[in-house]
């Protein structure tokens, strides 16, 4: 049966940051190991006029951000996806905004750039930050996230819970919050942290609010915020997987450009392929858009066929789940339509093309 696994590092690569953490008997609230990552990723993504904040979980990233946000406006609204993860609307209602949802791209998953035009006026006019997922690590364009933000005259945050070996390499100069996820579902997972790339002089707030609100040395409190700290050992299992991450990457991109090849030689009309997986980026996870079948009947043959398929999210979108089933949204077209006919399939590191060819035939015979 081919499984998803999670990519995480064997035990024994985590021993000797372990062992550091038992040497500076410092445990958590910002030490040696926590700066040590900070530095990882501003060398990693040529961070200069930006700066990093290492968090507990994507969810705590974005909850950060909006009570960042929440002191720089008094507007209410803000837009997002429907077709997204519970943490994004959980976010927005934890820190005390409205939400309001937008319909996506079939092709990409992304947020639909034309369904702007069927916001209300009295949503606009009210607008407070724009939250823009990238589903299952496909990146977005920084140019029309920048184009976005200056258009609605409002924050945004850019929702790449899954898109860091996907993420353009100089992002020195964005003028919004990028936040990420590291949960071992994702395509570089670390236990359950995540990670928010913000303006240089919004980091020192950003680490007080996740740090209950108050600053490094808990002598006051300046804000509202919640204990969302990365401790040391979220640290310790960051850099065991980080330096582990190459030689996954590798395995990874040749298996997503095989499979791309593999599946556009089939020719299929009923299924789509998300765009540009194993051309403009690469992935440990393939994802599907079936025009016909609904997840439920993919599952059971897929099964059939030795393979296990899952959720991208949730088969229900947000503004269907309880809730969040009263709150305002666009027609959401293509959300309803096909929501539950998106599907994800493992491409793990351990596959060669025995396994690869395995799925590619299998949706050959499912695809008739």
């Amino acid at each position: 049966m081919l499984k998803f696994k999670p990519l995480l590092t064997p035990t024994k690569n985590l021993i000797k940051f372990l062992k550091q953490i038992d040497k500076n008997r410092y445990y958590s609230n910002f030490g040696p190991l926590y700066y040590r990552c900070k530095k990882l990723i501003e060398n990693k993504f040529n961070l200069k006029k930006n700066k990093v904040v290492f968090t507990s979980s994507g969810h705590s990233s974005i909850l950060a951000c909006l009570y960042f946000i929440k002191n720089l406006t008094s507007k209410k609204y803000i837009i997002t996806t429907s077709f997204n993860f519970f943490a994004a609307p959980q976010s927005i209602v934890q820190a005390g905004f409205i939400p309001y949802f937008i319909d996506i791209n079939i092709k990409t998953l992304h947020y639909c750039e034309q369904d702007f035009i069927n916001i209300p006026k009295k949503i606009l006019n009210n607008l407070a930050c724009i939250i823009i997922p990238s589903p299952m690590g496909m990146p977005i364009d920084i140019k029309k996230l920048k184009q976005l933000k200056k258009k609605f005259k409002c924050e945004l945050i850019y929702d790449a819970a899954d898109t860091f070996n996907n993420l353009n390499k100089n992002l020195n100069e964005l003028n919004f919050f990028t936040v990420l996820s590291f949960h071992p579902t994702k395509d570089f997972g670390a236990n359950e942290s995540g990670l928010i790339i913000c303006k240089k002089e919004y980091e020192s707030k950003i680490e007080n609010i996740i740090s209950f609100g108050a600053d490094k040395k808990h002598k006051k409190s300046s804000s509202i915020g919640f204990n969302g700290k990365f401790s040391e050992y979220d640290a310790a299992i960051f850099l065991a997987n980080y330096f582990a991450n190459n030689k996954f990457q590798k395995k990874i991109k040749k298996n997503s450009i095989y499979f791309r090849k593999k599946f556009y030689n089939l020719k299929k009309k009923d299924i789509i392929l998300h765009e540009d997986f194993g051309n403009k980026w690469f992935s440990s996870k393939i994802c599907f858009i079936s025009k016909k079948l609904k997840f439920s009947i993919l599952k059971k043959k897929f099964l059939r066929n030795g393979i296990e398929i899952f959720n991208v999210w949730s088969i229900k979108p947000m503004s269907y789940q309880k809730n969040f089933e009263n709150i305002k949204s666009t027609k959401l077209s293509n959300t309803k339509k096909y929501a539950d006919k998106i599907f994800g399939i493992s491409i793990n590191k351990n596959y060669d093309k025995k396994e690869l060819d395995l799925i590619s035939n299998s949706i050959d015979n499912i695809f008739k």
